[in-house]
């Protein structure tokens, strides 16, 4: 089946000659960090998996190479930058704090 994006974030994937709309779940993250932030989407996780890929990521880089580390790891994308996006997490490096903001 191939998949091509639709502007609305899913999938249209075509299988002998029928279309199946497959919804694909991302979420935002935001890394804070005192050296400048960065803007990441993934697969769509729980705070509580996102805390423990974090936990990992940290435990073996340091705070400049953490967010390419995480993406190559984890299969995320670096986003363009927006502090208008309302993002899922926000990854603190500075204090190493994991949490969903409040909009």
């Amino acid at each position: 089946m191939g998949l091509s994006k639709a502007q609305d974030g899913c999938h249209i994937g075509q299988q002998q000659g029928e279309f199946v709309l497959v919804e694909v779940m991302l979420v935002l993250v935001l890394i804070e960090n005192s050296r400048g932030d960065k803007l990441i989407s993934g697969k769509k996780c729980t705070e509580k998996e996102l805390r423990k890929k974090v936990k990992e990521v940290i435990e073996i880089t340091k705070v400049e190479d953490f967010a390419p580390l995480f993406c190559r790891m984890f299969q995320f994308d670096e986003q363009l930058l927006d502090k208008e996006i309302e993002v899922d997490y926000v990854i603190d490096l500075d204090t190493h704090l994991v949490y969903a903001p409040r909009y």
